[in-house]
């Protein structure tokens, strides 16, 4: 038969994303002042680390849970909601879906598709 030749190397497996959770980890210390906004922090190394995660599916999923919300289908959007929760552990999900549990995922009959953060 045909020889192949095989090549292989030991990797360890702990340190492959530890430069990344490093990276992350450092990102976690927020100023406390007030920081002037720069355009071109979205093309910042730290910024990509983040919004890789949150890619266009993360994005459309997100955009249909608010929709269902300020139209007051509450019931709708806790579900699509709990999934971003679960699949991206996204804090203004959970900013909603307790929102709407105060009120047994019911909007009030004056609801206007809005309130107050």
């Amino acid at each position: 038969g045909d020889t192949i030749e095989l090549y292989t190397w030991d990797m360890d497996i702990e340190n492959i994303w530890k430069d990344s959770i490093d990276k992350l980890k450092k990102m976690d210390e927020l100023p406390d002042s007030v920081i002037e906004y720069d355009p071109g922090l979205w093309e910042h190394a730290n910024m990509k680390l983040i919004r890789e995660k949150f890619g266009s599916d993360f994005l459309l999923k997100y955009k249909k849970a608010l929709n269902f919300y300020t139209e007051g289908y509450w019931k709708h959007a806790r579900n699509m909601f709990r999934e971003l929760i679960r699949d991206y552990q996204d804090g203004p999900s959970n900013y909603f879906v307790e929102l709407m549990k105060e009120n047994d995922f019911l909007p009030a009959r004056d609801f206007t598709g809005t309130g107050q953060l």
